[in-house]
């Protein structure tokens, strides 16, 4: 993930679903890093979104996967929400 993260690659795409969401939605998109020791959730929204990804202190790196996905069911479950999910991956 470090490769895409120097060039801004997951900023672009965070404000590609942003924008996404902006229409379809809210207009907040939660974003699961599982690189470092825990997945953690950040939310990226229209008020905050510039430059968010680089703010972060992510340990870029192989992460686990499974937690990630977990963590991204759980979150969804915890919303309350009917509708579908788009979880896109690496």
């Amino acid at each position: 993930m470090e490769e895409l993260y120097e060039p801004f690659a997951v900023q672009a795409f965070a404000e590609r679903v942003l924008a996404l969401s902006a229409n379809l939605d809210d207009g907040t998109v939660p974003v699961i890093f599982s690189s470092g020791q825990e997945p953690f959730l950040e939310e990226i929204r229209l008020d905050n979104y510039r430059g968010r990804i680089g703010q972060l202190q992510v340990e870029w790196g192989w992460g686990n996967v499974a937690d990630a996905m977990r963590r991204a069911v759980s979150h969804y479950q915890e919303s309350g929400a009917a509708d579908p999910a788009f979880v896109p991956g690496r």
